[in-house]
């Protein structure tokens, strides 16, 4: 997972300063409702929008991805449940085989066949 990360970032990081020392120039924002006109450097425009697109889109897949989240949390309660169920009615089971095993009943006319 660490090599990965690192042959991701590292490109992307070394693309990302490139793009930024080569786009020094000045732009123009205009916002249009508002008065104000802000010149950032193309670059620090340019990376906020992308910034700015990837938290939309984390923030998106969050959202709808909420469907499944919560249906894995039910399914964990479900499961957990269903676990402490079963332990008890093994408890139960070895209990119940126990309890048999100390108390035989006697079957009618066994003492007749035990005699023979």
């Amino acid at each position: 997972m660490k090599v990965l990360f690192w042959l991701l970032f590292v490109p992307f990081a070394v693309l990302t300063s490139v793009f930024a020392v080569n786009n020094r120039d000045e732009v123009a924002l205009s916002l249009y409702p508002f008065p104000y006109t802000p010149t950032p450097p193309v670059y620090l425009a340019v990376l906020l929008a992308a910034l700015f697109g990837f938290l939309m889109g984390t923030a998106l897949v969050w959202i709808v991805q909420g469907r499944w989240r919560r249906l894995a949390r039910r399914n964990t309660r479900q499961v957990n449940a269903l676990e402490r169920d079963l332990s008890g009615q093994c408890e139960e089971s070895a209990h119940r085989a126990t309890m048999a095993a100390k108390v035989v009943p006697s079957v009618p006319g066994s003492e007749i066949a035990e005699r023979k």
